[in-house]
């Protein structure tokens, strides 16, 4: 299949919101207490606290800061994320994850409460079903445009890539990450599921999400011990036969992790280990694009299967929406600010969103059409050859004998023929001339 063309946008900057959480009843219980707040600025972060006089009353600027009290609708619609969706239905790629230490929020902000319900949207929906009420929300108003959507959910743990479709719980099918010079990194034999609705998109999430891997320690009673990513792939073909295939994916990062706050051992540290290297791996290739003295330095994209699948997101050809997580706890102060200074480095970073607009189906349209139209003119001059009386296969070996009109458009005039009504024969004036010669 031929790539299909693709047309560039304007630079892109990632997007990155900031979302501090309030303090949970444990800490509230315990001696720790709030070390940063949001500013009345709505965009900027405040360090109380931090290992040093540098650190604290340090503020850090974002698109947006949205605080303890903002609900889980006002972060769907002050996020920014609604433009990545309207971005997805014209065709381009788009990718949210939220970025943290664990037990920072990520989970709740990105898939929200456990009720991921089939009824109307609860006030504790993240940002995945609300995205996807407002996705198919929007198909059913756009004119011009039959959409179709497939769902994909894949999980990266201990660097090995599992799709959360295909298998059975904890048996779940591996799957290899492969390169192509059109497609990136993209993941080899994924299954999809199509979905005509928003409940449909529930009922594949549900199915996923029960297999993925979560473990409990110090830290967080539901710890995510894996990357999870749910990908929507988004075509819409519209009434001229052009055909754009978007994509929205929302990832729900693993949370980084201190051994000695988060007390995991045996497997758990083991899973912890990787989680951090991943990471950090992440965090090195943001730092790569953005400094300019490394600038010409390779990307270092492949040492890990996360980057390999974020590199669209990160620096690529997608749309990116960062959220980062934060606890205001006095405890993780530490995490807080590491969490803070990625956030800043993603900032920087600029994408080159490209649309893809795959014509191979209107192109073989548009030859259906023009293969009709000549068949149709060749019936005419058929119909016309037979009026005159001319055999088929005469005009056909000699190139003459045309009907007026097709004559005329040739250059052949009566002027430039001599028809022998004797033999019933057709010459060109140069044939009569010549002969005319040999008879002398």
């Amino acid at each position: 299949m031929a790539a299909a063309p693709q047309q560039q946008a304007a630079e892109e900057y990632v997007r990155v919101v900031a979302r501090v959480r309030p303090l949970s009843v444990k800490e509230e219980g315990g001696d720790e207490h709030v070390a940063l707040r949001c500013m009345e600025d709505g965009c900027s972060v405040e360090m109380l606290e931090g290992k040093d006089e540098k650190q604290a009353g340090r503020r850090f600027t974002f698109s947006r800061c949205l605080g303890p009290e903002v609900s889980q609708p006002e972060v769907f619609e002050e996020s920014g994320i609604k433009d990545l969706l309207r971005s997805a239905l014209k065709g381009y790629s788009a990718t949210v994850f939220g970025y943290g230490q664990t037990g920072s929020g990520k989970t709740f902000t990105i898939v929200g409460d456990a009720a991921f319900r089939d009824a109307k949207t609860s006030g504790g929906a993240g940002l995945m079903r609300r995205s996807t009420d407002y996705l198919f929300g929007k198909m059913g108003k756009i004119e011009n445009v039959a959409y179709s959507v497939e769902c994909s959910y894949v999980e990266v743990y201990n660097e090995q890539v599992r799709d959360l479709l295909a298998g059975t719980k904890g048996k779940e099918s591996m799957r290899a990450v492969r390169w192509d010079v059109q497609k990136g990194f993209f993941v080899s034999g994924l299954t999809t599921i199509q979905c005509n609705n928003s409940h449909d998109v529930g009922k594949v999430f549900r199915k996923g999400f029960s297999r993925t891997r979560v473990g409990t320690h110090d830290m967080n009673d539901r710890s995510n011990r894996s990357h999870c990513m749910l990908t929507l792939h988004i075509r819409g073909r519209q009434t001229n036969g052009t055909t754009r295939e978007g994509k929205m994916t929302f990832v729900d990062l693993a949370g980084s992790e201190r051994v000695k706050d988060s007390g995991s051992k045996g497997k758990m540290l083991r899973e912890s280990g990787q989680i951090n290297r991943s990471l950090f791996t992440l965090g090195k290739v943001i730092s790569t694009l953005v400094d300019r003295k490394k600038k010409n330095n390779f990307v270092p994209y492949r040492d890990s299967k996360l980057t390999q699948l974020l590199m669209d997101s990160v620096g690529g050809k997608s749309l990116c929406l960062v959220v980062a997580c934060l606890s205001p706890s006095s405890k993780h102060v530490f995490e807080s600010n590491r969490t803070l200074q990625f956030a800043v480095r993603a900032c920087k970073v600029k994408n080159q969103p490209v649309l893809l607009l795959n014509q191979q189906e209107k192109l073989i349209q548009e030859l259906k059409k023009e293969v009709e139209k000549l068949r149709a003119q060749n019936r005419d001059l058929l119909d016309r050859l037979r009026e005159i009386d001319i055999p088929e296969t005469r005009h056909q070996s000699r190139g003459m004998g045309l009907p007026p009109s097709s004559a005329a458009a040739a250059g052949v005039t009566s002027s430039s023929l001599n028809v022998s009504p004797k033999r019933g024969q057709l010459h060109s004036e140069g044939d009569r001339k010549k002969g005319e010669r040999k008879g002398e």
